[in-house]
């Protein structure tokens, strides 16, 4: 596997530390896109300047989870949110109750949106504000 794919999916999976750690040993000429997976070494990169690109974020990377909140007569909400806090208050607000119980779904778990196969992190990129309720089953 190349660093360009490694990278690549790196982004698709939002591993945010690991991107910024391969563009700093980019930016310092330590590797290449092509250079073989095996070539990315760590402890070549200036922690400091790794940990100045990460509080940056100039990425604009955004933990976002899934949360299964369980509603009464056994149906569940899904809602994507930065933490389990904010996934409680959106419920209470379009509820005007507690959740039974709240559990968190991975991104990868495929749903079906409308005639189309999906998972929540493909669907995630579709929203651009968080919390938001994504579906009542």
């Amino acid at each position: 596997m190349t660093l360009k794919e490694f990278y690549m999916d790196c982004l698709y999976y939002e591993e945010h530390i690991l991107v910024y750690y391969i563009q700093h040993l980019l930016s310092e000429n330590k590797i290449s896109l092509e250079d073989d997976v095996s070539k990315l070494d760590f402890n070549q990169a200036d922690q400091d300047k790794v940990a100045e690109l990460i509080r940056k974020n100039l990425l604009g990377f955004r933990k976002i989870y899934v949360f299964e909140l369980k509603v009464d007569g056994g149906g569940v909400v899904y809602i994507f949110a930065a933490n389990e806090q904010d996934a409680i208050n959106l419920f209470k607000r379009t509820f005007r109750k507690a959740p039974l119980e709240l559990d968190y779904c991975p991104l990868d778990t495929e749903i079906i949106v409308g005639n189309k196969v999906m998972t929540f992190r493909e669907l995630k990129r579709t929203y651009n504000h968080f919390p938001t309720f994504i579906s009542f089953g």
